[in-house]
């Protein structure tokens, strides 16, 4: 029973964790956005031609774009914070601006210290979005998504699913992403699903060929968390963060684990 209540605990803690992600994720942009309006170009960029560039990106005038770039704008230049073009496009939300950037040599790799949440880098904040776009056109520029993208070493992937973007998790893998990517201490992709019941990521990532016999830095493995919870009727068992967790329990016994009926059956 207390282990029981342990684990719970522990988890509670973690859902907790990924909920204050999306809280900061939500105030920061709020606040480089100004709650929905678009933040003064010359704030962040003091060279007028950069100042032309983003605007006309920032407003899809993609006529305007060329010609700042013709004129010499650098579509890299760093501004205040760290800022560059590309990402004040992205967080005005205007593809064709974004695009325009990207077909002139922008570096979607490029990281910046203020942005939205966790991550530091245009990948990262992409991989968070509801809109597969801007991820889609990242790759089509040769964004890397195997180098960490947050404060806590973590890849795209794992951004990806904890803001629940399993489109963007299946982009990703299809593209190239390293399943077994370890952030800075040590857990994969998989590993970190499964100790915050993201059970639908789970189950894109063993379907991508994750290696669930692995042993994560507790020294778990994916069934070990997934039986921490043998009674259906456990609380463990509600809420979004468990939606899934049946389907993964039989990927598994069809591959080879010893899954517990009482954790087939639940529902």
């Amino acid at each position: 029973m207390f282990t029981k209540l342990s684990l719970l605990t522990s988890d509670i803690m973690k859902t907790a964790k990924a909920i204050l992600f999306l809280c900061a994720a939500v105030l920061a942009a709020t606040s480089l956005l100004g709650a929905g309006k678009q933040p003064t170009v010359s704030l962040y960029f003091k060279d007028p031609l950069v100042r032309e560039l983003v605007e006309a990106a920032a407003k899809g005038d993609i006529k305007k774009v060329d010609a700042a770039v013709k004129a010499g704008a650098d579509v890299n230049a760093r501004g205040e914070d760290g800022f560059v073009p590309l990402a004040y496009v992205m967080l005005s939300m205007n593809k064709k601006g974004f695009s325009a950037l990207l077909e002139h040599g922008a570096d979607p790799n490029v990281t910046v210290a203020k942005l939205p949440g966790l991550t530091t880098s245009l990948v990262g904040l992409a991989a968070q979005g509801d809109d597969t776009y801007w991820l889609e056109e990242m790759i089509k520029h040769k964004a890397n998504l195997n180098v960490a993208t947050s404060r806590t070493g973590r890849p795209p992937l794992d951004i990806a699913y904890m803001e629940n973007r399993i489109d963007n998790v299946q982009l990703m893998l299809k593209n190239g992403a390293n399943v077994e990517f370890e952030d800075e201490f040590h857990w994969t992709p998989l590993q970190h699903a499964a100790s915050i019941g993201k059970w639908d990521a789970v189950f894109v990532l063993l379907q991508a060929k994750a290696d669930w016999r692995k042993k994560d830095p507790t020294n778990k493995d994916i069934v070990e968390r997934l039986t921490a919870y043998s009674n259906q009727n456990d609380v463990a068992h509600h809420g979004r963060f468990w939606e899934g967790r049946t389907r993964v329990a039989h990927w598994l016994k069809d591959h080879g684990a010893n899954i517990p009926d009482e954790v087939l059956n639940a529902e």
